[in-house]
Formats: C-alpha cells, structure tokens, sequence
C-alpha cells in the first residue's frame, strides 16, 4: 500500500489505496503509518492543481479520522505541518484548499492544541509572506487576515509579538480601504484574543502601536456598517466593546482608558440610535452597546454627585472608561440618562418634551436613581417609571404597597427594589457607636426569621445579620430607666476592649421610637442553665467519652476565669454571675462559655439604698447579707457555678434540689462534707488527680472571708494546669488573663459606682 501511494502513477490504483488506507489508518502502528503519511506528503508537494487539491482533501480526512481515535498522534504526525507547507505553493488552486482546510480545522471545539501545532509549524510567518506576495488581491488577504486572527484567537495564550505584524498592521491597512466590504469582520477575533492574551501589557502596546481603538471609533460612526451582519450574530460586537472596557478598567497602563474618554463613542452610537435611515436592526445593536457598556460603568461610577450646573460645565466626552472628573458624578451617567430619554421620547411621544427625563432624575429622583443603580438585579432603566409615574425623592422610604400601585410592578420586583433600598439607606455605625435615629432611618441589620425570640423583664433578644454576620439586639422596652441602659452600655464597651473572647462584646447601640436596641456578639444558641438541665439530651454532649466530658467542663472553667479577670481588670464587678448568664455558643468549632449581663442586674434600682441586695439570691456570696461586696464576691458566685458543673461530671443532683433554703452560700457551713460527699474519690487515677486539684480550688473559691479568695487570674492559672494534666490545651492560651485587682475594699473604683455619680456626664459623652 505504501509502495502503490508512493509509486503508482495510476490515478485509479492511487485512489484506491488512499481510501483503503483511510479505512484502516487508526489502527496501523505509528511507523507504518508514519512512512504512509510521509509518502503521501511528498505525492503532495510533487503535485499541483486538482490532483493536489484531492491530496490536500485526502489528508484532512485521515486527519479527522485519527483524531476521533487519538487527537494527540492527530496532531504529532506531520500533516498540520505539510499544509502549511502547502501555503507557498504558486498555485492559486491549492493555496485556497489550503486555506479552506486550515480554517476548517480551526473551527474545531477542542482546536487549542491544533492551533498550538499551527504556529508551530510557523503558519504565522508562511501567511505574512503569503501576504506580500498576494499584496493586490483584497479579497485573498482578507482571508489570510481572518485565518491568522483565528488561529492566534484560539489559543490561550498566544504570541502576541509573532502575529501584531500580521494580524494588527495589516489589518490597519486594510481599515483604510473604503472599498472593502464589512472591515468589521476582521474584528471577528479579537475579543477572544484579548480574553485570553496573559501579557495585558503587551496586547495595550499593540493597540497602541496600530490605533485599534480608533478603528473602532471609525467603525461606530458609519451607519453604512452592518453591525448585525458581524460574526453571523447580534452580540459580538457589544461583547468586544465591553471586553475593550473591561481591560481599561483593570490595568494600570490609561491609554486605552484615554482613547475610549475621547473617542465620542456614545455620540457615534447615539447617532445611529436616532437616525432615520439607519438600518433597525443596527439601531437595535447600537442601543445594546448603550445598554451594556454604558450601563456597566454607570454601575461602577462615583456615587456622589456635584449639582447639575457643575457637571454641565465638564467637557462633554463620553467619560466611559471610567473618568470620574474629581468627586463628580461621570457624564456616562448623564449621557445614560439623555439615552433613556430619547427611548421615552421614541416610545411614547410626551406632549412636555421640554422637561427631560435626566432633568427630572437630577432634580428629583437622585437618590431613587443611585438606589437602583447600587442593586445588581434592578435595570437601570427602571428610573423611567419612577419618571413616568411622577414619584420623587421625598417619597422615600418607598413601601411595597407604594411601588406595587405606581409603577404596576409585580410583588417580587418591588421586593428587589426594596432590599435595595434597605440596604443602600441604612445608617452605619463604627465599632462601639452609639447613635438616635430618626423614625425613618433604615439600620443594616436584617432579622433572622428561623430564630425565636427570647423574651425578659427588659424586652426581648432576636438574632440578626449585617450581611452575613450574626449578631443579638437587645430591645430594651419603652421606659425602661435610662440609667440603667447607659450603664449596661458603658460596660459592654469596656467589656468590648479587652478583646477577651468569654466577653459578651459590643458592635454597636442605637435609640429609635422611643426604644434602645444593643448590638452584640456572638450570638449564642443557648446559656448553661439550659445545658445543666437538659445536658442528657444533648447530642454533642451524649457522644462525648468520659475523660473527654472532664476536659471540656474544666476548659469551660478556664474560660469563665479568664473572662472574668478581664472584666476585674477593668474595675467592673458582675456581681450577678449564674448559669443563667453564662451563654455557649461555638468559638473555633468548639462550644465554649461567654459571660453576658453586665449592666442591667447591678444598676441602682430606685428603691435600693446601696448594692448590698443586687444579684441572684441563690448565688450571693455570704458578704452580700454583711456589708459591702467588691469584686472578689465575683469568685464565690463563680465557685457556685463550678461545684454545679462538678455535680453534673459525677452524675449528682443539681443544687437546686439540694438546697433547700434557697441560698446555695448554706453549702460553706461544712464545706469539707459536702465535697466529700458529692465528689467521691473513685475512678481512673487521672481523676482522681483532677478531683483532689478541683475540691482545692473550690475549698479557696467559697472562703467565707473575702480577703481569703483567690484572684480570678489565679483560679485561671490553677485550671490552665489541670487541663494540661488530662492531656489538652486551654482555649484561652493565647488570651491568658491579666492581672485582677487583690482589693476588696475599691467599690467607689467600680464602674457602676462612677456612673451613678456622673449619669449626666457620661449620656452627654455617649450620644
């Protein structure tokens, strides 16, 4: 067979080979087959006219048919090559099969390798000569223009420095040619070149170098141009546009920024909007480019705004790509909004042409306008009916009801528009800001239906979102005394300063309708009180294993000391620690502790002369019937909370079913008993290490002296250690605690203590 494709002179016997060969080609092995295709080549090259033309035809089938079985050996065995070889033919016939074949294979899905192979083969260089030799035949070097263009095209990263020559120069001399028939289609493939090109910088000196933005320039300002004929589809052109805007806007170099501001695109491209010779199907791509490119830098414009009058006096250029002239709103804008009038004007014919619809947006529908613009699932020319329905800006805030019955919109429009209007009107706060709203002003956070409230004699605590982080507001009821919520406030902000993850922290406040809402963080699920007495149906809890239940309580421990030694070193005594103030929420995948309630239950309520009574009776420490309470009778309620988490580790009844008389401080008339009692000694000797350090530590915690307690940066020091006895790391390593104050006697250095004395001061300092 090899010998017949290289040999035979018999035209029939040839044919028959080759076609025998075609048959079986996938499944000869590469040296066979090699030595056929080569053979077959050199037939090709000894060829001409139509006897080359069917080699030509030949070896794109046994191309075809060896790439549906392997497209790499396709690709690697020499055919790609010896067409291009065939471009330097000086037969006219074989030159067009050539390039006809090579397109062919370039209009292939999966052409990026067969492209690669192309250049390779140095198609590039073959068709510039090709080029100049054929430098009067228009219609050929059109074809070579559009060959090179997408063979380049198709690669992902292609030689921008090895087909500019070709594909750019050349194609700048043809633009000049006013005889030839849609220069556009040579723009076929430079969108895609410019996607896929990697060198940015390169591909901007080209357009530079060959005034490729001005050609296009040129293209938008002839209505004789058929805009819907290019690359056989009605959005190419709008693609290459925004393509060209897109790479302005994202790279340092201004050049192409500078030649899109100066080129009066929007003013060529209006022109074919309102000309009535224009072709409709041209005024209809036109106004998509309009609409595409000029609404997406609408989009990304400057919010702000200087008055009508100062943006009149800028020079009217299009500002597309994004030349925001200072702080002042770009003239895209403006000149968005003459094209929405001139739709309106085309559309309805309104008797007041003398008012435009920009007119009325500037004058009245400013801030409706950047609404819509700041929302990507609202057109932008929607404006037009708030223009037609007479809505102003001092309608705002806009309710469904409102925007369902003037602009007949559907629910879910008016839904869309309200999100935006939510969002882009709500006020911002700084961190710890707090702030008197108006009735009508929006805050940016979102409540969170799936979560029920939780209810108390303040008011109620719900779960909200500032874009997609959590949050509880309080609300504070109508009424409530003012002293009491500046004192909460005033303490979670310091509360908020240490930074210490086991405090309940502060985003911010604000006062609106007569009712103050707190913003703070984390939201948590739910407080030990609620873990104590349903800890058995806890999942998390359940599959916990023994030692692992010993490590988590005593972490938790941890946490409670390290938390509340920030608060001491702030000077702020809780003084009504208890489970019920205490929440657990997940911090690093782990659920841990936070201390909360830091104002309201130690403020000075009206009928109290002194502190001595503030807190929960159940975890008053024994000073609080005697005299004074400062921050060390914190410890002993803390102390209280540790002996109950021990009672549920050894499986005992909570103190609540054991104290009968309501005051847990009863436990401390034979401390030693109760421990003994309550904590066995039994167990793994790990425990039994754990229990002996944990009965120390409550023994000093519950000290009826104060003076005899440890400080709570002590208590932390203790359980740090005995988590790393049982093998584990504390959550709060990397927070250890500061330093707590040893005096019992500072109350008048107590923050609530201050803030009675200068309530006036301090609420003139916080709004």
């Amino acid at each position: 067979m090899a010998d017949i494709i290289a040999h035979d002179s018999d035209q029939e016997m040839l044919t028959l080979a080759i076609d025998l060969f075609l048959k079986v080609c996938h499944d000869i092995d590469d040296e066979n087959f090699g030595i056929v295709v080569s053979r077959l080549v050199s037939r090709l090259e000894s060829s001409s006219g139509s006897v080359a033309v069917g080699f030509i035809e030949n070896l794109e089938t046994m191309y075809w048919k060896i790439h549906r079985h392997d497209p790499v050996k396709a690709a690697e065995c020499g055919i790609i090559p010896a067409l291009v070889n065939t471009l330097r033919s000086v037969d006219q016939a074989v030159i067009d099969q050539s390039i006809d074949t090579i397109q062919s294979f370039c209009k292939h899905a999966d052409c990026e390798v067969i492209s690669a192979e192309f250049i390779r083969s140095g198609l590039i260089q073959t068709l510039n000569d090709l080029y100049i030799r054929y430098s009067d035949n228009s219609g050929l070097k059109t074809r070579i223009i559009k060959m090179a263009g997408t063979v380049a095209s198709k690669m992902r990263d292609f030689p921008v420095s090895l087909v500019r020559s070709l594909i750019f120069e050349q194609l700048t001399i043809s633009m000049c040619d006013v005889d030839m028939n849609d220069p556009l289609r040579l723009f076929n493939n430079v969108n895609d070149m410019i996607q896929k090109s990697t060198n940015k910088a390169e591909m901007i000196k080209v357009f530079q170098d060959y005034g490729i933005v001005k050609q296009l320039n040129t293209i938008y300002s002839r209505t004789d141009i058929r805009l819907c004929d290019y690359d056989s589809g009605d959005t190419s052109i709008v693609k290459l546009l925004k393509t060209l805007v897109d790479l302005a806007d994202n790279h340092p170099d201004s050049s192409i920024r500078t030649e899109l501001d100066q080129g009066r695109i929007f003013e060529n491209l209006m022109a074919i909007v309102k000309s009535n010779t224009t072709d409709h199907r041209n005024k209809r791509i036109a106004g998509q480019i309009i609409k595409t490119c000029f609404q997406h830098r609408v989009h990304v414009a400057n919010s702000d705004i200087w008055p009508y009058n100062d943006n009149a006096e800028i020079d009217m250029k299009s500002g597309m790509a994004g030349d925001t002239h200072g702080d002042a709103r770009t003239l895209v804008e403006m000149q968005y909004i003459q094209y929405l009038q001139y739709l309106q004007r085309a559309t309805d014919n309104p008797h007041d042409t003398l008012f435009s619809i920009g007119d009325y947006v500037i004058k009245y529908l400013q801030k409706t306008f950047d609404i819509i613009k700041s929302s990507p699932n609202i057109e932008n020319s929607t404006i037009v009916y708030f223009v037609r329905a007479g809505i102003k800006d001092h309608h705002l805030p806009y309710t469904q009801d409102f925007l369902i019955e003037n602009l007949k919109c559907t629910v879910v429009e008016a839904k869309d528009y309200l999100l935006a209007q939510s969002s882009f009107l709500a006020v911002t706060f700084k961190p710890l800001e707090y702030k008197t709203l108006g009735p009508c002003d929006f805050v940016p956070f979102v409540v969170d239906s799936q979560t029920k409230l939780r209810t108390g004699g303040y008011g109620v605590i719900e779960k909200v979102f500032e874009g997609s982080d959590s949050f509880a507001r309080k609300t504070i009821r109508d009424g409530y005394d003012t002293e009491k919520i500046m004192m909460e406030l005033k303490i979670l902000r310091l509360a908020t300063e240490t930074e210490n993850p086991h405090l309940l922290r502060l985003r911010c406040a604000y006062k609106q309708d007569s009712q103050t809402c707190l913003i703070t963080y984390p939201w948590c699920e739910f407080d030990l009180r609620t873990f104590l007495d349903g800890s058995s149906e806890m999942e998390f809890w359940v599959k916990l294993q023994p030692k692992d239940k010993l490590i988590l309580i005593t972490d938790w421990m941890a946490c409670l000391a390290s938390g509340l030694s920030a608060l001491h070193k702030k000077k702020i005594k809780h003084q009504d620690l208890k489970p019920e103030n205490v929440l657990l929420c997940l911090l690093d995948d782990r659920m841990m502790p936070v201390i909360c309630d830091f104002g309201l239950s130690k403020a000075f309520a009206k009928d109290f002369k002194s502190v001595k009574f503030q807190g929960t009776r159940e975890y008053f420490p024994p000073e609080q019937f005697t005299g004074k309470v400062g921050r060390k009778g914190d410890l002993f309620s803390l102390g209280l909370i540790f002996v109950e988490l021990g009672l549920l580790l050894f499986g005992q009844k909570s103190l609540k079913h054991q104290i009968s008389s309501g005051f847990y401080t009863d436990i401390t008339k034979n401390l030693d008993k109760f421990l003994t009692d309550k904590f066995p000694c039994s167990g793994a000797p790990f425990f039994l290490d754990w229990r002996t350090n944990f009965c120390k530590l409550l023994k000093v915690m519950l000290n009826e002296t104060p003076a005899n307690r440890p400080k709570a940066s002590e208590v932390w020091e203790c359980l740090k250690e005995m988590v790393e006895s049982l093998g584990a790391k504390p959550h709060c390593e990397n927070v250890s605690p500061v330093e707590s104050n040893p005096n019992v006697d500072d109350e008048t250095e107590d923050v609530e203590i201050m803030l009675r004395e200068n309530i006036a001061s301090m609420i003139d300092k916080l709004t």
